[in-house]
């Protein structure tokens, strides 16, 4: 937003969630698209937010705090791997995608 890029920002919440007022107050924010209603693990649900997009910053990932080692791999580590996925799926099927960057 600084650099008077257009950013496309997926959101899991609602437009009336609080969670994103700080988003729409940042500097730029005119030139913030803001996707709600996302899911990681729908396939096809970050298509829309990809359209027009030449980039593409994946840095989403489900996080716990709390839980056991025992359910690691199903609360954490599949989530994980569908949710990227997923991503790129929405990419590939996104002509205007040129670069993936996952974190």
């Amino acid at each position: 937003l600084r650099a008077g890029h257009t950013v496309h920002a997926p959101v899991r919440g609602s437009e009336t969630t609080a969670d994103v007022a700080y988003l729409k107050a940042m500097p730029g924010a005119e030139r913030l698209k803001l996707f709600y209603g996302v899911d990681l693990l729908v396939e096809g649900s970050y298509d829309a937010a990809m359209v027009g997009c030449a980039s593409v910053i994946h840095v989403a990932s489900p996080f716990y705090l709390t839980g056991s080692k025992k359910n690691l791999k199903n609360k954490l580590i599949d989530p994980a791997i569908k949710g990227t996925e997923n991503v790129l799926n929405s990419c590939s099927r996104t002509p205007t995608v040129k670069r993936v960057i996952c974190t």
